[in-house]
């Protein structure tokens, strides 16, 4: 087995997301790395991009712009990427340091106001409450980045 692995006949195709704000540097290593490991690397693609092609192919993109959001513990990064023809190509992208739990406080305040609009009551002045709703929060953004929706 390792001498055919030496002689590269027992290497896998692979393709591998990188982030896309990767250095060249950075590029290189992940490449040198993943090819001592045994794999025959075909291409690297910004995970944009790999988010998209990741997209069940009934509600795949059709031609046009799409947003690509991802929001991580301490930054939030928003990718606008054009569909022609099957093929992405990056229009722009930014990434800020607002973090993923300045986005579970948002959407808990948007839930708590909801909530108090139809109930009359402070949802947010009850800490066991509050604690509960930013808990829901939380939940419905890591379902939102591995499902198509998420409920809370």
């Amino acid at each position: 087995w390792y001498q055919r692995r030496v002689r590269g006949e027992d290497k896998h195709d692979t393709v591998i997301s990188i982030p896309l704000t990767s250095s060249t540097e950075f590029k290189n290593t992940v490449k040198k790395c993943a090819i001592s490991a045994g794999f025959n690397v075909l291409d690297l693609i910004p995970e944009p991009i790999s988010a998209l092609l990741s997209v069940d192919s009934a509600v795949s993109p059709s031609d046009g712009h799409t947003a690509v959001v991802r929001v991580g513990g301490s930054s939030m990064a928003v990718t606008v990427v054009k569909v022609v023809a099957g093929m992405y190509s990056i229009v722009d992208h930014a990434e800020e340091k607002i973090g993923g739990n300045l986005f579970d406080r948002s959407v808990g305040k948007f839930l708590c106001d909801d909530f108090n609009r139809k109930n009359r009551c402070k949802v947010e002045e009850n800490p066991r409450s509050y604690s509960k709703v930013l808990k829901a929060s939380k939940t419905a953004k890591h379902n939102l980045s591995t499902l198509k929706h998420g409920r809370v």
